[in-house]
């Protein structure tokens, strides 16, 4: 990743969890296609707000993605 991306990802994790929702939102809506139905952005938002009071509550741990994949890997071969 490049410096500024590095000190706006600092910036935005400094922010209230409210703000941050807002601009995961908007960052979402940039991204989808305008073809797309209107009711997938919605759940992809309601998935994201889940998604982080999981997170936020402590009912699941974030992990990273070296250890995400060695998991599959491991449950693969079983």
């Amino acid at each position: 990743m490049g410096v500024l991306i590095d000190e706006l990802t600092e910036k935005i994790l400094a922010l209230p969890r409210d703000e941050r929702v807002i601009l995961v939102e908007r960052l979402s809506d940039s991204l989808v296609d305008l073809h797309e139905d209107d009711h997938l952005g919605d759940a992809w938002r309601e998935v994201i707000r889940r998604r982080m009071a999981e997170v936020e509550s402590g009912e699941v741990e974030l992990i990273d993605g070296a250890t995400g994949f060695q998991r599959v890997r491991d449950a693969l071969r079983k």
